[in-house]
């Protein structure tokens, strides 16, 4: 199966689109999982590199398909980055962004998240607590 991000923030092309995959998928019998998003932020927001292929509409009103494209890269060039080459043997998200700032990128803080979404694990008891959140908002 082949993931699409479909990023475009009319919702008439956005069917238009879900068309021709569909209608490739009755054609060329290859199937497809379509997640949509109204605009490159919104995709950006929670952004998980698990998709195939990223349609990404040019214009788009609050971030634009070409800066989403680049926001993509970036990250996924400071993830290739990590390394356990540390005392610890592991790899930590938390150098990503010195690694996008050092490439001339911009870095910023969110503050919509909840303490919860942000736990680190390092033990087995951290591990049980943040399955015991995970499960509570199942």
């Amino acid at each position: 199966m082949i993931r699409i991000a479909l990023v475009e923030d009319e919702a008439e092309v956005r069917a238009q689109l879900q068309g021709y995959v569909q209608r490739h998928t009755r054609q060329y019998g290859t199937e497809f999982a379509v997640t949509e998003f109204a605009d490159g932020m919104e995709l950006l927001d929670d952004y998980r590199p698990v998709y195939d292929v990223l349609f990404l509409d040019v214009e788009m009103k609050h971030l634009d398909g070409m800066e989403t494209a680049r926001r993509v890269r970036e990250l996924l060039d400071s993830l290739d980055k990590l390394t356990t080459d540390n005392a610890q043997g592991e790899l930590y998200l938390t150098d990503v962004p010195a690694f996008i700032k050092a490439a001339g990128g911009r870095v910023g803080l969110c503050d919509g998240c909840s303490e919860t979404e942000m736990l680190g694990v390092n033990t087995v008891e951290q591990l049980s607590e943040v399955e015991r959140i995970i499960r509570s908002r199942a």
